[in-house]
């Protein structure tokens, strides 16, 4: 199992993150923030839903591609929304003075997905991350 003591696996990869991210940096979580791109991929996404909607509910000619729009709506949906709410809750969609943004996200996205914001930040954000790889702790294993 992993240990935090200075030299150990844990400290070395933060010292090599920190130094890729920002030379000097004191904070990894102040600075490894999300990207332009990221909110440019997710507003992609967010378009590509609404046109795959609009396809399965609003023609007037129903065949068997609806059911096939409709099943990539749903994945798609899915699959944007646990994304969103993974980087919620590890607090990286926005920078460190607009935490309370990064819940108020979380909560959104995971209402729309029927899942709880304290579920998650207990089970995985916490849990999960506090006991990585070990066999009887990690909730995840």
């Amino acid at each position: 199992m992993y240990t935090y003591k200075k030299g150990d696996f844990y400290d070395v990869l933060t010292q090599r993150v920190k130094k890729f991210l920002r030379p000097g940096a004191k904070s990894v979580t102040r600075y490894a923030k999300s990207a332009w791109t990221y909110w440019l991929k997710i507003a992609f996404l967010i378009v590509v839903i609404g046109y795959l909607h609009s396809i399965t509910f609003w023609v007037k000619e129903h065949s068997n591609w609806n059911y096939l729009t409709a099943y990539l709506t749903g994945f798609i949906s899915m699959s944007l929304f646990f994304n969103v709410l993974h980087d919620a809750n590890h607090f990286e969609c926005f920078a460190a003075p607009n935490n309370s943004w990064n819940e108020v996200l979380s909560r959104i996205v995971g209402s729309n997905s029927w899942v709880k914001h304290e579920m998650i930040m207990t089970h995985h954000t916490f849990r999960h991350h506090a006991y990585t790889g070990n066999p009887t702790l990690d909730p995840e294993r």
